[in-house]
């Protein structure tokens, strides 16, 4: 169920329907029994990326969650350094 909605999420996005996006991937990011994996860390990274634009105060608490997630928090944050509209971050 959970890649289903990850696709789905992907799909919403390409279609230019990014609250649909959003919701879709917040459900997947739910049905995670390990909010500490990586793929918990790919869709806060995600979610981060896909709310900067309208919502940067969300944007930013999904990219910490990315971070604080990471078994790797130095490269995370590279990565959303480079993302546009999350540069902004510590």
């Amino acid at each position: 169920m959970r890649a289903l909605l990850v696709v789905r999420a992907a799909l919403a996005e390409h279609e230019g329907h990014t609250d649909r996006a959003v919701a879709d991937l917040e459900a997947a990011l739910a049905l995670l029994e390990d909010p500490a994996s990586l793929d918990a860390v790919d869709h806060h990274i995600e979610l981060a990326r896909l709310l900067a634009p309208d919502h940067p105060l969300l944007a930013s608490d999904h990219a910490a969650a990315a971070i604080a997630a990471s078994p790797s928090p130095d490269l995370v944050h590279e990565l959303l350094a480079i993302l546009p509209g999350l540069a902004i971050l510590p």
